[in-house]
């Protein structure tokens, strides 16, 4: 689980596999916890196994499991914390400015404030 704090912190709590947690490890965690070095967080989105907040400078963060590339990090790498997505190569520099996200089971999707759907 997942849950957004009026301060930006984002908390994580429950089962850890696949690093799904952002907290640097696969252990399950039945209390919630602040999941540390992350900026400010205005949206977040829980998939089944993997994660995406997005921050206080429109820059996305994801963590979880990666086995089809649904972190959007170029690779198949599990990802144990919050891993900032390069926003500077395609297709992240033709997103424009992500407004909502969401995460499904092994999928991402992307809305930018231009309409466009990634």
């Amino acid at each position: 689980c997942l849950a957004l704090c009026e301060d930006g912190a984002v908390l994580s709590w429950g089962g850890g596999g696949w690093g799904r947690l952002g907290n640097g490890n696969t252990e399950d965690c039945p209390q919630p916890q602040r999941i540390s070095h992350i900026p400010p967080i205005v949206y977040i989105s829980a998939g089944f196994t993997h994660n995406l907040a997005l921050d206080i400078d429109s820059n996305l963060h994801s963590w979880g499991r990666n086995d089809n590339g649904q972190l959007g990090l170029g690779d198949n790498l599990d990802r144990y914390r919050p891993t900032r997505l390069p926003d500077n190569q395609a297709p992240y520099s033709e997103i424009g400015t992500p407004i909502a996200l969401a995460c499904g089971n092994r999928f991402t999707v992307i809305i930018s404030n231009g309409g466009q759907v990634w």
